[in-house]
Formats: C-alpha cells, structure tokens, sequence
C-alpha cells in the first residue's frame, strides 16, 4: 500500500484494520455479552431463580437476553468480524431463503409506502433554508416528550432495555435550546442579506411588527387563559397577579419569583427570555454595518466572535454578582423555589449566546452561498456528525438546569454550537435534509409554537382531574397507562395548536404583511446605521 502511494490514515483504513477485524469481533463481542449479561444481570437471574424460586421468568428473561445477544453479536459479526464482501455478495443472496426474501421485500414496500406519504418536494425557492422545518419540528416534539417522560415511573414500568431511551427523553428539555438557535438564525437571514448586498439595515419598525405579531397573539391567550383556569384548578398558587403582570410585559424572567408566570403552564417562560433575544439581536447586528464598512466577511466573523465572547463574560458576571440565597432554593419548594434554583444562571446573556450562535450560522449561509452555492454530501457528513456530538452531550450532560460541563443551561456555548453547524451544514447538503423535511415534520413546525403553549396545561388539566398518577418524577407505574394518556395529550395538543395557527397566529401574521407592504412602511429605520 505504501508502495503504491498510500497515506497512514488510508493504510490503516484499508489494510491493517481489515486484517485485524476477527479479533475485533472476538473482543467486541465479548464485551458485549460481558456488558450486557454481566454480574448485576447474573446475580439478579440467579436470585430470581434460587431464591425466589420463580424459574418460568428467570428462563423467560434468559430467553430474551439469549434473543437479544444472538441478534446483536450477527450485527457484529456480519459488519466488523467476517469478510468484509461477506454481507453483500451475490452467491449470499442467492442462498437466501425464500421466506426471507419475501420478509424484504414486504418490509421494502412497506418502507416505500411510508416514504411516499411523507415525501414533501424540496422547495425551489432558492432562499428556502433546508432542513430548518424538520429542525424547529424535532424541537418542539423534545420538549413535549420530556414532559410526557416525567410522568412515567421509568424505572418500574419498563424492561432495563428501554430505560436508557427513558432517561434520554428525561433530557429532551434541550429542545428549548434547539428553539432560541433556529430563532437567531432565521431573523438573523434578512440582516445578513441586506449586509452582504450593500443594502442599508432592515426597518427596525417592520421587524418589531413581524416579531410581536407571531408572538403576542398566541402568547397572550395561553398566558390569560392558564392564570384563569389556574384560579380554579390550583388555588394553592402564590403571587398569581405580579407573575401574570410580569409575564404579560415579557419581563418575567427578570427575577425567580415571576420566572414562571403561570403555575398551570410553566412552559411560558421562555418567551421573556424569546422576546428580550429579539431586542438584543439587531442591536448586536447592526454594529456590523459600522465595524465593517466594505462588508468584508472576515472582519465581520471576528466581530460575531467578539459578541460571543462579550456575551460569555456578561453571563459570568450576572452568575458572580446575582446569586440567590439559599432560604426555600429548590424544587421541592415549588415553582418559584425551583426558579431561585435556576436563577441567574438562566439569564438574558447565556440565552443570547444560543441566538447569536444562530446568527452565526445564518451567517457562514448567506456567506457561503454568495460565494459558492454548491451542495455536497460532505456538509451532509458534517451535518450528521454534529448532530451525534450534539445527541452524545445532550445524554451526558443534559437536562437537569445547569449542568457540570459549562455550568450554563442547555451545555451553552457547547451544545447550541453544535446546533449551529449542523443548520449550515444540512442547508448545504443533499440528502439530510430531505428527510427531516417531510411532510409530518412540516406540519408540527407550523403548528409548533402552539404545541409549545399549550401542551403542559393539557397534561396538568389531566392530572388534577383524570390521573392522579400523572405526577412529575414519582409517575405512572404502567407503560400501557402511561402511553394512552400520552397520545391522549398529543392530540388534544395538536387540536389546540392546530386552532391556535388557523384563527389566531396566522390571520395575525396576514394582517401584519399586509400593513407592511404599503409604501410608508417600506422606509428604513431612522436608527438603522448603514
């Protein structure tokens, strides 16, 4: 190999590991059998059986770990142990039996059906931002699900196999983080367009039109209508007025006690952090215009980095200066001492850096595309690979509020960054895209803000008067239970999201564009700098 020009790295790719792929089944499946059946599983087995007494479900479960291993250690063995044409040759397939040919094909056709029914036509508008949909719909259904895993009792209602997948959705509250990035990133876009193109800023008034339109409709009904029904259905609730007042000016995250301004939907609090990151975001934008006057991309990106830099710092500072004391500090103490928990940790400076890390990645787009638009499966391996890291921190680190890692909510700068790549690298690729934009995803990113909203109040309603059960932490003990009154959540929060766009966020979103597409709203901002 050497001999014929090739480099270590393909050296050890295409000779030395393949040689050594026998011993590397051999030691991985050892491994396997080792982690999967080792002395906590072995100990429990042998007391289930001589202990207990109980041999039908000790031969039961031996029986399926048998299953398990014996499909498990194939993979391996049909992938990394044997001959590397051995899965794929032709004499194989043609050995094959008939019933499994037919099991393929069914499964084949089967998978087509599917494909066809969610295949949505890439869009051909060539400002289109790929893969954006599929990323705001997997957003909001992270949070959903990690409401929905905190009402079951994991550890009682699922087999040790699933469990990992549990404590995974435990994490999904990263979802949030995923949110505040593609929010950066897409109001970010007509900035850099206008920058890129010589064009003054955009008008500050239509921005803050188009923000307050897509926020305060929604936003403003599923805040008086959960303080409302909250009256009746949690009378126990403190400071109701000051968190409802501070929730209605978007000020609530300002301080632990108002924090959540809503004890029937708690969620909401992320929407005084949304709307202090839309004031924040074009007066952190539009500097640029000054700092780089012949719209050099070089100087620009050294400014974005500084704004980053500037932002960590600021969190520090707000973390060293504005700690909360320790009387009644936790989540035992309710919602407002759960807030002294996350507070200031959670604050304007740590959730800026997540849109600003989205405007970065709005950025390297726009850049990019003016100077070579070409799609490559190279940014959908760059894609995937971000998103894996991402996937890796958010099982490690997520969930929780601040974790070890940062010290910062949602692993920031760390897991927001990774966020960002794989927006500009799926924007830019092939394949990637085309799968998270289909049509299922499309229709939960349109309807996803009111998914957001009203979700928690559905599962809260359902506890107080259906299932007592339906707890945070202690949780259901049966999956069958708990899966029904999931989808039962899942659907009336659908209905309700799906209302919430058609008569309330939509038609305000229409107005809006038509008010601005009269003459005397087109003129730029008198304090945009150019």
């Amino acid at each position: 190999a050497r001999m014929d020009g090739a480099n270590a790295w393909q050296a050890l790719r295409y000779v030395t590991v393949p040689q050594l792929r026998p011993m590397i089944f051999f030691a991985g499946s050892i491994t396997l059998i080792t982690g999967i059946s080792g002395d906590t599983l072995a100990r429990y087995l042998h007391y289930m059986a001589y202990i207990m007494g109980d041999y039908g479900a000790t031969a039961a479960m031996a029986a399926t770990i048998l299953l398990i291993l014996t499909g498990l250690l194939y993979v391996l063995w049909a992938y990394i142990g044997g001959r590397p044409e051995l899965p794929h040759n032709s004499l194989g397939a043609r050995r094959q039996h008939p019933m499994v040919i037919r099991a393929k094909a069914i499964v084949g056709a089967g998978w087509h059906k599917i494909e066809v029914l969610l295949y949505a036509p890439a869009s051909t508008d060539p400002q289109a931002l790929r893969g954006f949909n599929g990323m705001r719909a997997i957003a909001c259904l992270m949070v959903v699900v990690h409401h929905l895993a905190q009402r079951l009792d994991g550890e009682r209602a699922l087999v040790w196999v699933l469990k990992p997948l549990w404590r995974l959705g435990l994490h999904f509250d990263m979802g949030v983080c995923l949110f505040f990035v593609l929010s950066g990133a897409l109001l970010s876009m007509p900035f850099w367009e206008r920058f890129f193109s010589g064009e003054p800023a955009p008008s500050l008034g239509q921005y803050a039109a188009r923000r307050a339109a897509r926020i305060v409709p929604g936003y403003w009904l599923a805040l008086i209508l959960s303080v409302a029904i909250g009256l009746v259905a949690m009378p126990e609730a403190l400071l109701v007025l000051p968190r409802f007042l501070a929730g209605l000016g978007f000020v609530s995250g300002l301080h632990y006690t108002t924090l959540f301004p809503s004890e029937l939907d708690p969620v909401l609090w992320s929407i005084s952090f949304e709307v202090m990151c839309y004031v924040l975001l074009p007066l952190l934008l539009l500097p640029a215009w000054r700092w780089s006057p012949d719209r050099n991309p070089q100087r620009t990106l050294r400014y974005l980095i500084g704004v980053l830099i500037a932002l960590q710092l600021a969190h520090l500072w707000v973390v060293a200066n504005f700690m909360t004391e320790e009387l009644d500090r936790g989540w035992r103490f309710g919602l407002i001492g759960g807030a002294k928990q996350w507070i200031p940790y959670w604050n304007p400076a740590t959730f800026m850096t997540q849109f600003m890390l989205g405007s970065l990645a709005a950025f390297g787009i726009v850049w990019k595309t003016r100077v070579d638009p070409r799609r490559g499966n190279t940014f959908d391996t760059m894609a995937r690979w971000a998103l894996i890291g991402a996937i890796f921190l958010l099982a490690l680190f997520g969930g929780g509020g601040h974790n070890s890692f940062t010290r910062q909510p949602y692993i920031t700068p760390v897991f927001p960054a990774l966020c960002a790549v794989a927006l500009f690298a799926m924007h830019f690729g092939r394949r990637l895209h085309l799968a998270l934009d289909n049509r299922l995803f499309n229709f939960v990113a349109t309807i996803s803000f009111g998914l957001y909203l009203w979700h928690f109040p559905v599962i809260e309603l359902l506890r107080i008067y259906y299932v007592p059960d339906f707890l945070v932490k202690t949780g259901v003990r049966h999956f069958g239970e708990w899966f029904l009154w999931s989808t039962l959540v899942m659907a009336i929060s659908t209905m309700l999201a799906w209302l919430s766009w058609r008569w309330l966020e939509q038609p305000a979103l229409l107005w809006v564009k038509r008010r601005l597409r009269k003459p005397q709203n087109d003129k730029p901002a008198q304090g945009a700098l150019a």
